[in-house]
């Protein structure tokens, strides 16, 4: 009885704590089964906030990647003028200035790096010896200036383009004043370069230098030098550029700045017409009548024309019959004036090869072969005459 007392006291007395366990555990069962919900979509929230974030970092980083990676585009080497235009509207003539004006003079470094600038000889077999090494800065000056074209036999030419091409100079400087007592050896030698009708030469020294000329005489050698490669609209595009920063005393050649100036106007203007392949023929007409140029009847009498004449009257078609009717007579005419004929006297390519095998006679018997010299020798007469031109060359 007394164990029965004790048992059903501790059942009452445990009891509350049953139920409420009871009771408890359907609770938390319950907290769980809502909570989890909450969480999943709380998960499901921060993820695509995560997304949202991630994707505008993405692309940016992207855009980044690719502004890091894409090249910088450089500007384009403008030849001849070697410098970004600057628009200009004051005139009417459709070019851009393309340079601001010049302040002041190359200075002696400068010029120094340009007296510097050789090309390679058009001899592969040239070495030079005949006119000496180990120059000075005046020592070659004064061979440079002793140097005559109309005083030089037609088969020395090669030669003597071949010497002003390479030579250069090891002892003296230039002096900070250059005039016409002191002339730069750069300038020099591209004047000489077309005396003796190396234009492309000329033309390669010129665009050797990635500055303004130095002076007006460089820069008419480089504007006639690209009208003879028929870089038309460049050759003009540097004579309004270059040609305003010199002053009249020092535009003295020939009256070059005129009559380019007209060149270019009857080039740009409308009455050359559309077609490219008649707009040089048509300017050329347009500036013979203008100029009230009349068409040489005598080799003696083209041999005096300037440049700007010889090529608008070989554009205009007007000197094939001359040129063809004194074939014997050419080689009477200037290294320089045989050089634009050659170009634009005419439409022949028989005639046209005449006059640039005059240009530079003994110029392909100077690159023979030595060893090849005998053999020929024994085949034509023509050829022993042309081995013997080439022994006197080298």
């Amino acid at each position: 009885m007394k164990t029965l007392s004790l048992a059903l006291a501790s059942l009452i007395f445990l009891s509350p704590t049953i139920v409420w366990a009871a009771s408890e555990a359907p609770q938390e069962e319950q907290l769980e089964s809502t909570a989890l919900p909450e969480q999943t979509v709380d998960l499901q929230a921060v993820e695509k906030s995560e997304e949202a974030e991630k994707a505008p970092e993405s692309k940016e980083s992207q855009e980044s990647q690719e502004s890091v990676e894409r090249p910088e585009i450089q500007p384009t080497r403008i030849l001849p003028s070697k410098i970004k235009p600057v628009q200009n509207n004051a005139g009417n003539d459709g070019l851009s200035k393309a340079a601001p004006d010049i302040q002041n003079a190359p200075s002696s470094e400068t010029m120094a790096e340009l007296e510097g600038l050789t090309l390679p000889p058009l001899d592969p077999n040239y070495d030079g010896s005949k006119f000496g090494t180990d120059f000075s800065r005046k020592n070659l000056i004064e061979k440079f200036t002793k140097l005559s074209a109309k005083e030089t036999k037609p088969e020395e030419r090669s030669e003597i383009i071949d010497f002003l091409r390479t030579a250069s100079y090891d002892d003296g400087k230039v002096p900070d004043k250059l005039d016409k007592d002191h002339p730069d050896l750069y300038t020099l030698r591209l004047m000489k370069l077309i005396e003796f009708g190396d234009l492309g030469g000329a033309l390669a020294l010129y665009t050797e230098n990635d500055n303004l000329p130095p002076n007006a005489n460089a820069a008419q050698v480089g504007i006639l030098s690209m009208i003879w490669n028929q870089s038309f609209a460049l050759a003009c595009l540097d004579r309004k550029a270059i040609g305003d920063q010199f002053t009249e005393d020092e535009k003295n050649m020939d009256g070059f700045w005129g009559r380019s100036a007209m060149f270019c106007d009857a080039l740009l203007g409308p009455a050359s017409g559309d077609d490219e392949e008649q707009k040089f023929a048509n300017t050329a007409r347009i500036y013979l009548t203008a100029q009230s140029i009349k068409t040489p009847s005598t080799i003696e009498d083209l041999a005096t024309r300037p440049p700007m004449e010889v090529i608008t009257l070989g554009g205009a078609g007007k000197l094939t019959q001359l040129l063809t009717d004194n074939k014997d007579e050419l080689d009477q005419l200037p290294p320089i004036t045989l050089a634009l004929l050659a170009r634009f006297g005419t439409q022949t390519p028989e005639l046209s090869d005449s006059l640039s095998k005059l240009t530079h006679k003994a110029m392909d018997s100077a690159s023979t072969p030595l060893q090849d010299e005998p053999e020929q020798s024994e085949e034509s007469p023509e050829t022993e005459e042309n081995s013997d031109e080439s022994a006197n060359t080298h």
